[in-house]
């Protein structure tokens, strides 16, 4: 008598319930009835004794032991695929491009640190890094590009979208060395008062816009919805401009934590402490389209990417 496991059918259910966090979707989605998915989720949770998801307000939500589980179900799924397959596939003999895109602090956190593994691994790789299109989940239906490295202002659900969380970071407030807030920061802490968090509307911020599919909205700047027109004295899609621009001002900018800590390392500017403003959570995702899911190459990058950035 063979173990109790899980099955191929099974493996593909949960992962079709966590992209679309809907019974009737994930239903659609590996082409069975709502009644069956049903069963599907029924006899999952016994062989592995935990809810795996539970209803949430939008939609299914997945348990610890389910986040535990998915980057194996993952990479069971590429390896029953592979082993379909007539041959190996050896990053070596990859002679192409694939095209990627994002903002300019896409390439600094999440490409960057893992070019020298990508072309050690597979030297006839040509990678080119591209602006991030208006409409990035057209250009990955239509092939445009083959990779999209971003952090959605919105929920993506757009038809045919696969994403991957890379990291979830929070942010700081990031000024030039010798900024008058750092001696009224400084000044605070000897005396033993709280931040001055109001000499911070004292000057004017940078909004990164984050690229063409963000607005100003809340969460996109430090700075409140309403807050006045003047409060804002520079505005680009650009961390490196914003970083520069802070530099040569008293402007300061919201950037992600870990991106604050790399150009510190460079530029002459500094962190303000936490407590100045409340910063937002942000997820940095890898977006892809269906079409390309069975892509040998974009399996193995898409692999190197959530192995690398994930251990971080």
């Amino acid at each position: 008598m063979s173990p109790e496991h899980v099955t191929s059918e099974e493996l593909w259910f949960l992962s079709a319930l966590w992209e679309t966090r809907s019974l009737t979707l994930a239903a659609k989605r590996i082409d069975v009835s709502v009644a069956t998915a049903t069963r599907l989720r029924t006899r999952v949770r016994e062989k592995l004794h935990d809810p795996l998801f539970v209803r949430g307000a939008g939609g299914f939500v997945p348990t610890p032991r389910m986040v535990a589980l998915f980057p194996k179900i993952r990479e069971t799924q590429s390896a029953l695929v592979d082993i379909a397959k007539d041959t190996v596939f050896d990053p070596a003999s990859i002679r192409r491009t694939i095209r990627i895109a994002g903002v300019d602090n896409a390439f600094l956190m999440f490409l960057l640190p893992c070019v020298e593994r990508i072309h050690r691994e597979a030297p006839g790789l040509r990678l080119a890094f591209l602006p991030l299109p208006e409409d990035y989940p057209k250009a990955l239906e239509v092939g445009d590009v083959d990779l999209v490295i971003y952090a959605p202002p919105r929920p993506e659900k757009t038809q045919g979208i696969r994403t991957a969380r890379l990291v979830r970071m929070g942010h700081a407030l990031v000024v030039r060395e010798g900024h008058p807030l750092l001696e009224a920061v400084e000044a605070a802490r000897m005396d033993g008062r709280p931040l001055p968090v109001k000499r911070l509307q004292d000057y004017k911020e940078v909004e990164l816009t984050y690229g063409p599919a963000s607005g100003r909205s809340v969460g996109e700047t430090s700075a409140e919805t309403d807050a006045p027109d003047d409060a804002i004295g520079l505005v680009t899609p650009y961390f490196l401009a914003a970083a520069f621009a802070v530099m040569k001002t008293d402007f300061y900018v919201r950037l992600p934590a870990k991106t604050a800590d790399l150009l510190a390392e460079y530029l002459p500017i500094v962190k303000l402490p936490e407590g100045f403003r409340r910063m937002p959570m942000w997820d940095g995702k890898l977006i892809w389209h269906e079409r390309t899911d069975l892509d040998p190459a974009l399996q193995w990058l898409r692999g190197i990417f959530i192995r690398t950035l994930r251990s971080e």
